[in-house]
């Protein structure tokens, strides 16, 4: 197939696509056009190169002629574009799909009729050493788990109703290999993570959406891909400044205060949200928070930090949470991670090392939502929930395959005074995407 796009546009501009645009019978594409966003996001990612003298179209509005070719040759890079990127180009193909056609570009898609639904998935297995220490931080009383296999996979899916409203979802399932610790009835039912509509530019450059969101905040202290936040959204901002926030209902997710013992038939309304700053293409930073509408619902948390690419292979991140609802002095949360280099799935070979430090009261976040990386399956921890947690994580990740990735973390944790120390805590997992 590339082959055959790349000979289409050979011979489009043999006979003079310059001539052809000035005479051609499509109109232009509208300024607000969502395509423009969608092929500027595919040329910041390099799938595009633009047209003419290499550059996107910027504030020139295209012929609908103009941009099929700049999706055919988007076509040419699928093999390099990830399953978002490919989704785009998918769905570009489709907008374009006449015009496409006209050059001589074959978009099998549309040939076989296929929906605008695009599917996505994941799995991961993972061994897991010492998991849900209970307070003493070993497994000297019922609910440790200890050594164990787990399975995981996740499906999603994309979708468009029209050029200005979009979908996304996510499926998950968590089946469990047996041990003698394990209760029975102990699976992860198959749920729904997210599943949500997004109404882009409904108001000027505000994007509205509702649904069951991803509680993503910060850099994963205060929440991360924990799923099961229904919500209302609005999103807005430009390229250095972005924000938005939430109301919504985290009853799933959410953990009381009391003892960090779980939510019993207790509503978690909260009011999240986060500004991005990007003033260059090497530092982030974020001010983000989860705000509890109900009593029953102690957590007033903020946070503040930072990402910083210190040079091509070394980037640094560092953050501060803290929790004004807090009833004891852990209400206090550090962060710190230095990586070198990373895993990139479509690269095999690739591969990525870090050390992390964290520093955790027992009150200073909801330790249900964190997702750390490689302090995630901590977080569930009574040990945590009950004394907080200070401990240092060392973890390395490895393409050995396109798609497939390969990583390995090792903790020793201690509660946040120092004085009681957890079990030390391994996993070893791959994680393979299709």
């Amino acid at each position: 197939m590339k082959k055959k796009i790349a000979a289409a546009l050979a011979a489009t501009f043999a006979l003079g696509v310059t001539s052809a645009f000035a005479a051609n019978p499509f109109s232009d594409v509208p300024a607000k056009h969502w395509a423009y966003e969608s092929v500027s996001k595919l040329q910041k990612a390099g799938i595009v190169e633009g047209y003419s003298n290499g550059q996107f179209g910027g504030d020139k509005n295209m012929t609908r002629y103009e941009m099929a070719i700049v999706v055919a040759k988007a076509m040419t890079k699928m093999e390099k574009a990830d399953a978002e990127q490919k989704a785009s180009i998918n769905k570009l193909a489709a907008e374009f799909g006449s015009e496409l056609k006209n050059l001589g570009v074959r978009v099998e898609a549309l040939e076989k009729n296929a929906s605008s639904i695009k599917f996505s998935g994941e799995t991961r297995l993972r061994y897991k050493a010492n998991e849900n220490a209970n307070a003493a931080g070993d497994g000297s009383a019922a609910g440790y788990v200890g050594n164990k296999f787990a399975h995981r996979w996740r499906l999603y899916a994309t979708g468009n109703v029209n050029e200005d409203i979009s979908f996304a979802g996510r499926m998950v399932a968590e089946p469990n290999f047996r041990n003698n610790a394990d209760a029975a009835g102990t699976d992860t039912a198959f749920t729904i993570d997210y599943a949500n509509f997004t109404y882009k530019k409904a108001f000027g450059s505000v994007d509205i959406s509702a649904g069951r969101y991803d509680m993503v905040l910060g850099y994963g202290q205060l929440a991360g891909t924990v799923g099961a936040f229904d919500a209302f959204k609005v999103a807005m901002g430009g390229d250095q400044v972005k924000a938005w926030f939430a109301i919504g209902d985290n009853t799933v997710k959410a953990n009381t205060m009391s003892g960090g013992t779980a939510t019993a038939n207790k509503n978690a309304n909260v009011t999240i949200g986060q500004v991005t700053y990007t003033p260059n293409t090497d530092l982030e930073m974020k001010l983000s928070g989860y705000f509890s509408n109900d009593s029953a619902y102690a957590y007033k948390v903020w946070a503040l930090g930072a990402k910083y690419k210190v040079s091509p292979v070394f980037t640094v991140i560092g953050e501060y949470a803290k929790n004004q609802d807090a009833t004891t002095d852990q209400d206090k949360s550090y962060y710190g991670q230095v990586i070198y280099k990373g895993a990139d799935k479509a690269v095999p070979g690739s591969f990525g090392l870090f050390v992390q430090y964290w520093k955790a009261g027992a009150q200073s976040v909801d330790h249900s939502l964190s997702s750390l990386n490689f302090f995630e399956a901590l977080t569930g921890d009574q040990f945590i929930r009950t004394n907080g947690i200070k401990a240092w994580g060392y973890g390395f990740n490895y393409t050995y395959a396109k798609n497939a990735v390969f990583a390995v973390s090792y903790q020793d944790p201690k509660s946040y005074d120092g004085s009681i120390k957890r079990d030390k805590y391994l996993y070893v997992q791959t994680n393979l995407y299709f």
